[in-house]
């Protein structure tokens, strides 16, 4: 749109006819990720217009937010509903752990993301179908799960720093396999 090249490393492709012709159809799915960001984390996302599969390889934790989310008067509020165990289902979501490995919602029907359907009968083909779908784009990307991602910085409940060494950090998804020399332009 710009009339700029887009340097190798980028990946994806121009979503700009969309500007012009919103009801063009563009892709099957959208993918997400959640990396280190204050503290561990590896979670992966495809949505499709109807479904939404996530995979969370450190389901041990729970998805606070970053620290600095953690010194808010909103997350100082779920702390004391916590306390006072007084927290709606959605509300206490965050503190879950471990949280699920894996996630399916209904896009339409579930909004907030609140019935996880994974291991419904009723479902599992849509399960296999998004878990193969994430799997391969995954590959064709270059990501990867590492054993040793970068560990919290900030304590979860508290936001407060972590007395370690800081300028330690594990390995980011994509480095080892060179997931920014992949630029592919694939049916997803």
């Amino acid at each position: 749109m710009c009339k700029v090249q887009a340097p190798k490393s980028f990946q994806g492709r121009s979503f700009g006819k969309l500007l012009s012709n919103p009801g063009k159809k563009f892709r099957q799915y959208a993918f997400a990720e959640h990396n280190w960001h204050d503290h561990e984390a590896h979670e992966r996302m495809v949505r499709t217009t109807d479904f939404i599969y996530i995979l969370n390889s450190r389901p041990h934790f729970p998805n606070q937010g970053p620290a600095d989310a953690l010194n808010s008067s909103s997350f100082e509020s779920l702390l004391e509903g916590k306390d006072k165990n007084n927290l709606t289902p959605a509300q206490y979501d965050v503190f879950l752990a471990p949280r699920p490995t894996e996630e399916l919602y209904i896009v339409k029907g579930d909004p907030l993301q609140l019935n996880n359907i994974i291991g419904n009968n009723k479902y599992v083909s849509i399960e296999r179908k998004l878990k193969g779908v994430l799997r391969k784009w995954m590959e064709d990307t270059g990501d990867n799960i590492p054993e040793d991602l970068t560990k919290d910085w900030y304590t979860r409940d508290s936001g407060q720093r972590i007395d370690r060494n800081f300028k330690q950090r594990g390995e980011m998804p994509g480095v080892r396999t060179k997931a920014e020399e992949i630029n592919i332009i694939s049916g997803f």
